[in-house]
């Protein structure tokens, strides 16, 4: 259980990482 939270809160982070880019560059054109 512990094991699958962890990955299931890398994938989360790298998904949050590419929105807030996406955010970044669409504010910024």
């Amino acid at each position: 259980k512990g094991r699958r939270a962890e990955g299931l809160g890398a994938i989360g982070r790298k998904e949050g990482i590419m929105c807030f880019a996406s955010a970044i560059i669409t504010k910024e054109s």
